[in-house]
């Protein structure tokens, strides 16, 4: 009797060390290189797909039902210690519902409320961080970098791409006008049919019966307005930044690179992009802030201005080329043309 139960003891003994051997095997395997795919989804025929790929590397796809409104696309940014465009190692996941409501001044409406579901991926490249932060929505999808570093990040360019189909109709906002700027006529054709160069926010697609809108999202101070650039021989919309270098800190979140999707009334009446914007933050009389309603046109707690006089992304070119606007000349106030 005694043996008998002296052999089952060692038998569980057994069994539970071989269990502690396989969780961190098996939890090992979630970030040992192999490619991995998650699936996105929200309320709504919005969803989106994230793959991680045996190099290491980042895309993302979108559909509106059964199409397919955004090809695999890059994603990543480089910085001046790492390129976390390829060699990433995933994390970690972390999920949450995002509800929302909050009021703005003027607008087809008032009151608004928001309903999305968040995921965060967390990956590691050379001991450092970078956090892929992924919304979706009934009227669309948005993606922005965190890292969460306690020092300045200086950014060098991001591998933030826009694979719409060839065969999509484009209405495009041309910035090569010579003045680089947003005042220029759109162009309508196919994406193949596009010419290469530098486009504007925001930029119309019409895929099947589906829309998409690209924008940007929570932009402020602290980081650059970006426009596209499209690669006529891979007809890929590459996210350009105005300077060689953006330095932010401590750490670094960008804003929501946002693609509005549904059928054109959706994309026409979404307010997917004040969803997205930060509360602003309003001064006190001491000197500190609070969140306060939102200023005229903009959502209550609006951070800070969609631009800020220097920092747009055309008139940092044109600091560059030594020009000036009206905005830098003496005397002249932002908003108002002297």
């Amino acid at each position: 009797m005694h043996t008998a139960r002296s052999k089952v003891t060692r038998a569980v003994a057994a069994l539970a060390c071989a269990a502690a051997v396989l969780v961190p095997l098996r939890a090992a395997a979630a970030s040992d290189g192999r490619a991995q795919d998650w699936r996105l989804t929200g309320k709504g025929q919005v969803s989106g797909e994230l793959r991680l790929s045996n190099e290491g590397g980042l895309t993302l796809a979108a559909r509106h039902g059964a199409t397919t409104v955004l090809r695999p696309s890059g994603l990543g940014i480089r910085t001046a210690e790492t390129d976390f465009s390829k060699g990433l190692r995933f994390a970690g996941r972390s999920d949450r519902k995002v509800h929302e409501t909050y009021t703005t001044t003027t607008g087809r409406r008032t009151h608004h409320t928001s309903d999305a579901s968040e995921s965060t991926f967390t990956f590691r490249k050379d001991g450092r961080t970078l956090k892929v932060v992924i919304r979706v929505a009934a009227d669309g999808l948005a993606y922005r970098y965190v890292m969460p570093d306690k020092g300045t990040v200086t950014v060098l360019g991001e591998h933030s791409e826009f694979a719409v189909p060839p065969s999509a109709d484009s209405f495009l906002l041309p910035y090569d006008n010579g003045r680089q700027d947003y005042e220029s006529a759109h162009d309508h054709g196919t994406v193949a049919d596009a010419k290469a160069g530098d486009y504007g926010y925001p930029s119309l697609f019409h895929i099947g019966k589906s829309w998409m809108l690209i924008e940007e999202a929570d932009l402020n101070s602290s980081y650059g307005g970006s426009r596209l650039a499209l690669d006529s021989a891979t007809d890929r919309f590459e996210l350009t930044l105005p300077d060689p270098a953006e330095v932010s800190g401590p750490g670094l979140t960008t804003p929501w690179r946002t693609m509005v999707i549904g059928d054109l009334a959706t994309v026409t009446e979404s307010d997917l992009p004040t969803d997205l914007a930060a509360p602003r933050r309003s001064p006190t009389p001491h000197g500190s802030s609070r969140a306060g309603r939102r200023g005229p046109g903009g959502r209550t707690g609006r951070a800070r201005p969609a631009w800020t006089p220097r920092r747009s992304s055309w008139t940092s070119r044109r600091a560059r080329a030594g020009s000036t606007s009206w905005w830098t000349r003496a005397g002249a106030t932002p908003g108002c043309p002297s």
